[in-house]
C-alpha cells in the first residue's frame, strides 16, 4: 500500500514539474515573441503619461507618450488608460494586421484606427459579452487596415480596475497564426496541472480522508474555476449573453479564493491551541470576504479588490506569526510551516511588483502571475506531505506503544488468573483443615471440668485465632470473586432493621454495640451482600476502638434524587492504633501503621466499597476530631 502511494506520490509530482516547465518555455517564448521588431513589422508602443480624463481620441492625441519601462509607477486605482500603437509596415502578403489585447478581463477595450482621415473605432471587452468577432481565449484579437511601406498609429483605450497588466501584441492578421496556438496551448497547461492537483488531492481524500485534504480540494476547485473565469472560458461557453453576471461570478471566485486559502491554513493549526486572536483575525477575513462578495453584487470593484489585494497580502504574514506563537508543535513541522507561509507571501509580493512596477515585458508578469496560482497549492500541498510523514511517525509509535501495553495487560492477566487459581486453592485447602481443628477445639473444650481455667482459656484463645484466620481466608475468596465478576446480586425483600437487630446477637462483643434504628424499613437487596457490609463495618469498629467503648450503629431513611435509599452509619472512638487515613481507608490491603499489631487482613472496608457499588450505592468516611464515621448509602429496591 506504501508503495502504490509512493508511486502515485511521484508520477504526480513528475507530471507537474513537466507542467511548470512547458509554462515556463511558453512564457519565455512569448516574450521572445513580443518583441516589437518581427521578420516584416516594427512595433512601438507607448503610454500616456498624462493622469487627465481624456475623454476622445482627439483628447488623446495630445498626450505624452512614453515607453512602458519609463512610465511611473502605477497606481491601483488607475484604471482607464491611452495606448499608442505605432506600426512600421514592410512588404508581406496579408493586407491586415491582428493587434491582440489581453487579458480577458478588461471591462472595454475601444481601438481608433484612422481611415482616409477618420477615426474608426472598434470595441470588445468583459462587459459587452463573448463576441466571436473579436473575443478568444484570454484576450481579444482587432483587425485593422495594414498600410505597407509607411508608419501606421492606432490608439487604444483600455477600461479596468484594480492592477490588471494590459498584453499588446502585433502580427500579421492569420487567426490560425502560431502566437494564437501558444496562447491556447498555456492556457491549457495551466488548466492540467490545476485539474491534476484537483485530481491528486481528491484520490487522496477519498483514500484517506481528513479535514485538511477536504479543504484543500475546495481550495483547487475554486482556483480551477477561477482560471476557467478569468481566461474567458466560462464567459465563450456559459456567460455569452449575461456579461455582467460573468464579472460577478468572476469576482466572487476571487473573492472565495482568499477564504478558501484561510480555509486550509487554518487547518493546520486546528490541532494545536492557536492564539486567540488568532481566532479573532480568521473571522474578521470571513467577514472581510462577505462584504466583498456583496460590494462586487454592486460593482464597487476598486473597494473590492481593496480588500481582497490587502487580505491576500495579510494573511501569510497573520499565519507566519500564529506558528510562531502556537505551542506544542514539533520543530520540524513549524519549519516546514513556516517555509512554506513565506515562500507563499514572497511569490504574492513578486508578482504584486510586477504588476506595479513598468517592466517593459507585460507577458512575463501575466505568466508568472499564472504560475502563483498553482505553486502556492504546491507548497500547501508539501505542507501536507510533511504532516502526513509525521502523523504517519506518530502512528508507529502509538502503534508501538499499544503493542507494548498490551503484552504487559496480557501478562497481567495470566498472573491475575494465576492469583485467582492460586487463593482459590488456598482457600480451599485451608478451610478444611481449620474445620477439623475448630471442631477439635470444642470437643476439647467440652471435656474441661470446671478447675481447668488455663486451658479453657488457652482454647478459647485457639478459637478465637481459627476464626480470624477463616475471616481472612474468606474475604480473600471473595476479593477473589468481587475481582472476576462472579458475585451476582439476588435480591429479596427485609426488613432492614429486625435484620441488623438478629446479625448483632449473634456477634461477639455485642454488649458494646448501641443501635438507633428507625422503625420497619423494608427495602429489597441482597441479603448476602448486605450481611457483609454490615459484618465487616461493625468488626472493624469493635477491632479498632477503645475495648471499654461503645459502637453506635444508626440505620435510617431518606429521599435520594427522587428515590428512597437506607443510610447506614457505624461510629466508633479513635483506638490507639489512630485515625486511618482519608484517601487510603478504602483502598485493598490498607492498614494503619499502628495497626500492624492488631490481627486484620486490610480487605474488610475495600469489600465494603464493592459490594455497596455492586448493590448500587456508595461508602463514605466522615472523620472528627475523635470519631471515626463510616456511611453506607443503598437504594431501598435494587433495579
Amino acid at each position: 500500500m506504501l508503495s502504490l502511494k509512493r508511486t502515485l506520490s511521484n508520477l504526480f509530482l513528475t507530471s507537474v514539474l513537466l507542467c511548470l516547465t512547458l509554462l515556463a518555455k511558453h512564457g519565455l517564448t512569448l516574450a521572445q515573441s513580443n518583441d516589437t521588431s518581427r521578420n516584416n513589422l516594427s512595433v512601438h508602443i507607448s503610454y500616456c503619461s498624462d493622469k487627465r480624463d481624456l475623454i476622445t481620441v482627439t483628447d488623446a492625441l495630445d498626450c505624452t507618450y512614453l515607453p512602458e519601462n519609463e512610465l511611473p509607477r502605477k497606481k491601483f486605482a488607475d484604471a482607464p488608460a491611452w495606448i499608442r500603437i505605432t506600426v512600421l509596415s514592410h512588404e508581406s502578403e496579408t493586407s491586415s494586421l491582428a493587434i491582440k489585447v489581453g487579458p480577458h478581463f478588461l471591462n472595454q477595450i475601444d481601438l481608433y484606427e484612422n481611415i482616409d482621415g477618420q477615426w474608426i473605432k472598434q470595441s470588445a471587452g468583459s462587459r459587452l459579452g463573448f463576441d466571436n468577432s473579436h473575443a478568444t481565449l484570454g484576450g481579444y484579437i482587432f483587425k485593422v487596415t495594414r498600410q505597407k511601406a509607411r508608419s501606421q498609429t492606432y490608439y487604444l483605450q483600455t477600461k479596468a480596475y484594480g492592477l490588471n497588466v494590459a498584453r499588446i501584441e502585433v502580427s500579421d492578421w492569420n487567426p490560425g497564426s502560431l502566437d494564437q496556438i501558444n496562447q491556447q496551448l498555456g492556457m491549457g497547461i495551466q488548466l492540467g496541472a490545476l485539474s491534476l492537483i484537483l485530481a491528486f488531492s481528491i484520490v487522496s481524500y477519498l483514500a484517506n480522508p481528513n479535514v485538511l485534504m477536504f479543504r484543500f480540494c475546495w481550495l483547487m476547485l475554486n482556483l480551477l474555476i477561477c482560471t476557467l473565469a478569468g481566461s474567458g472560458i466560462l464567459a465563450k461557453y456559459i456567460f455569452y449573453e449575461w456579461p455582467r453576471l460573468d464579472e460577478v461570478f468572476f469576482s466572487w471566485m476571487l473573492c472565495l479564493r482568499m477564504a478558501c486559502w484561510l480555509w486550509v491554513s487554518q487547518a493546520f493549526l486546528t490541532p494545536y491551541t492557536a492564539p486567540r486572536w488568532y481566532l479573532l483575525s480568521c473571522k474578521l477575513t470571513y467577514l472581510l470576504v462577505a462584504c466583498s462578495l456583496v460590494l462586487s453584487i454592486y460593482d464597487e470593484h476598486l473597494f473590492t479588490s481593496g480588500l481582497i489585494l490587502t487580505g491576500i497580502l495579510a494573511l501569510p504574514v497573520v499565519q507566519v506569526i500564529a506558528v510562531l506563537q502556537t505551542p506544542n508543535i514539533q520543530r520540524s513541522f513549524r519549519l516546514a510551516m513556516l517555509s512554506g507561509f513565506i515562500c507563499s507571501e514572497a511569490l504574492i509580493l513578486i508578482a504584486l511588483v510586477l504588476a506595479m512596477l513598468p517592466t517593459g515585458n507585460e507577458s512575463f508578469a501575466i505568466y508568472f502571475t499564472r504560475a502563483v496560482d498553482f505553486i502556492n497549492p504546491l507548497v500547501l500541498l508539501s505542507i501536507l506531505a510533511i504532516r502526513n510523514k509525521m502523523m504517519h511517525k506518530e502512528f508507529e509509535e502509538v502503534k508501538t506503544t499499544n503493542f507494548q501495553i498490551n503484552l504487559r495487560l496480557e501478562f497481567e492477566r495470566k498472573l491475575l488468573d494465576e492469583r485467582r487459581t492460586l487463593i482459590d486453592m488456598l482457600t480451599h485447602e485451608l478451610k478444611n483443615p481449620l474445620a477439623s481443628i475448630s471442631m477439635a477445639v470444642g470437643s476439647l473444650a467440652q471435656s474441661l471440668s470446671s478447675n481447668q481455667e488455663t486451658e479453657a482459656r488457652r482454647l478459647h484463645n485457639i478459637e478465637q485465632s481459627i476464626r480470624s484466620m477463616d475471616m481472612v481466608i474468606e474475604r480473600c475468596s471473595l476479593m477473589n470473586q468481587m475481582d472476576h465478576k462472579e458475585l451476582k446480586a439476588n435480591t429479596e425483600k427485609i426488613i432492614a432493621n429486625e435484620f441488623i437487630v438478629e446479625l448483632v446477637k449473634k456477634m461477639p462483643g455485642q454488649q458494646r454495640i448501641q443501635l438507633k434504628l428507625d422503625p420497619r424499613i423494608e427495602i429489597e437487596t441482597d441479603t448476602y451482600f448486605f450481611r457483609i457490609i454490615l459484618l465487616n463495618l461493625i468488626e472493624n469498629a469493635l477491632k479498632y476502638s477503645p475495648s471499654e467503648s461503645f459502637v453506635s450503629v444508626e440505620l435510617f431513611q431518606s429521599m435520594k434524587d427522587s428515590d428512597l435509599s437506607i443510610t447506614v452509619t457505624v461510629s466508633n472512638q479513635v483506638g490507639r492504633q489512630g485515625m486511618p487515613a482519608l484517601d487510603s481507608v478504602f483502598n485493598r490491603f490498607y492498614r494503619n501503621p499502628l495497626a500492624m499489631n492488631t490481627p486484620g487482613s486490610g480487605l474488610g472496608l475495600y469489600l465494603v466499597k464493592e459490594m455497596s457499588k455492586a448493590l448500587g450505592g456508595s461508602v463514605k468516611y466522615l472523620p472528627d476530631a475523635t470519631t471515626v464515621r463510616l456511611t453506607v448509602e443503598l437504594p431501598s429496591q435494587i433495579t
